[in-house]
């Protein structure tokens, strides 16, 4: 990579120069993309025209024709427009590096932060960390410190290295493509009353459950928050009330998904564009099919007991609702933003 250096005041952007030649960088080469600009959206040429007009360029031709759908159409490479051959439609042409998601680079990345206070363990084994492993005992990443005194919640941040860093994104790109988010970082939350609270649920909720009830009792859900929130959360947890801010169309009470895309629709971002999203544990247990009329204390199910949460369906499960905070607990907070917003500038 070329770095270019300037001395003085920052007062433009500059871009990193690198090869796309694998040959002279195998670790992640420039990959380009070509796009046409049609009224105020810019859209990507379709193969193989996009290939054959890349290659043209790197190839430092003058001009690219092409077919398509029966007509003809001329790139005119130095000057950035496509024309219609017959009728003679002028289009801006442009080509973008494209995005690539900071995972795919880590293995290559050697100037990753260290948390000062030593090494940081593989989180694969982290009792806690897998939704399925009914762990019920203290704070799952011990290494993590305490709060200081007079502080109810510590924030720490989780590295790119870090096998739970991995598992949080995997989970978050499932519905929101790495090509349309950025996530600027990932943290811990660790407040210790509020996970006495969670894990005293979670074994009073576990006592009557056969083994397979375990193992659906408790999941890893989304909830998004505008930043106001933030704070809040993190020191008395979700507030079931929120519900009444927006239409309760699943009764009152903490709305979590499945689907971080639905949570993002539900979530506000900052002036400059900043999103924010949870990721907390959750102790579903039974459930029930949701009516915009229920509120604590639950319904009753088929059979004369009592449900832990409600959902949006059965069959396509993607919302679920809880009305007691015992039952959640903030542990995994996401910052990102999308790539389509535009970028805010101070000053």
């Amino acid at each position: 990579m070329k770095l270019v250096c300037f001395v003085g005041p920052y007062d433009k952007v500059r871009r990193l120069s690198n090869t796309s030649d694998p040959k002279e960088n195998p670790h992640f080469p420039t990959e380009w993309v070509a796009y046409w600009k049609s009224s105020d959206n810019w859209k990507k040429y379709e193969e193989p025209i996009s290939q054959g007009l890349l290659a043209a360029y790197e190839q430092d031709e003058d001009t690219y024709t092409f077919e398509r759908q029966g007509r003809f159409f001329i790139v005119d490479l130095k000057r950035r427009v496509q024309r219609n051959r017959d009728k003679g439609y002028v289009r801006l042409f442009q080509r973008r590096p494209s995005y690539r998601p900071l995972l795919s680079m880590v293995p290559h990345l050697m100037t990753l932060p260290r948390r000062p206070w030593g090494t940081v363990p593989s989180t694969s084994d982290v009792l806690g960390e897998n939704p399925k492993d009914g762990y019920c005992g203290s704070f799952p990443a011990a290494w993590v410190p305490k709060p200081p005194d007079g502080q109810v919640f510590l924030k720490t941040e989780v590295l790119p290295t870090e096998v739970a860093y991995h598992r949080v994104c995997a989970l978050f790109h499932q519905s929101l493509s790495g090509e349309k988010t950025l996530v600027l970082g990932i943290y811990r939350i660790r407040n210790d009353d509020l996970w006495e609270k969670y894990t005293r649920q979670k074994a009073i909720m576990s006592h009557a459950c056969s083994l397979q009830e375990k193992h659906q009792l408790e999941k890893h859900l989304f909830y998004g928050s505008a930043a106001d929130f933030l704070e809040p959360i993190c020191q008395k947890n979700f507030d079931p009330s929120f519900s009444r801010l927006h239409a309760p169309i699943y009764g009152r009470g903490c709305y979590f998904s499945k689907s971080a895309i639905y949570s993002h629709r539900h979530g506000q971002a900052s002036k400059a564009g900043l999103r924010y999203m949870f990721l907390a544990k959750v102790l579903v247990g039974k459930t029930a099919v949701a009516h915009k009329r229920f509120r604590h204390p639950l319904p009753v199910v088929l059979g004369g007991q009592l449900c832990n949460s409600w959902v949006n369906s059965k069959s396509n499960t993607q919302v679920y609702v809880i009305s007691d905070n015992c039952q959640c607990y903030p542990y995994f907070l996401i910052s990102y933003k999308m790539l389509s917003d535009p970028v805010a500038v101070d000053g």
